[in-house]
């Protein structure tokens, strides 16, 4: 899975989630950012290309291989979630 393939089933499981509470504010190739009424959420590729980078409001939270189990779209989707969604 390519990051921007990635991303984008981010931003998909995140609307099914959360729907009209959160905001897409930008979604491209390479970074993808969240409104919602707790905060803003921002995950974007490292200069390696194998690396995601994740910022809740502002603060970097987390760094990891977007390919690997633990980075699936679906724990990635939740973990934004439960941050912007408060």
């Amino acid at each position: 899975m390519t990051f921007d393939q990635w991303i984008t089933e981010v931003n998909v499981r995140l609307k099914a989630r959360l729907g009209e509470r959160i905001r897409t504010e930008e979604l491209s190739w390479d970074s993808g950012m969240w409104v919602g009424p707790g905060g803003t959420a921002v995950a974007s590729v490292a200069d390696d290309g194998r690396t995601a980078k994740l910022w809740i409001d502002g603060q970097n939270r987390q760094e990891f291989p977007f390919r690997d189990a633990q980075s699936r779209p679906e724990i990635v989707s939740q973990t934004i979630a439960r941050h912007i969604s408060r």
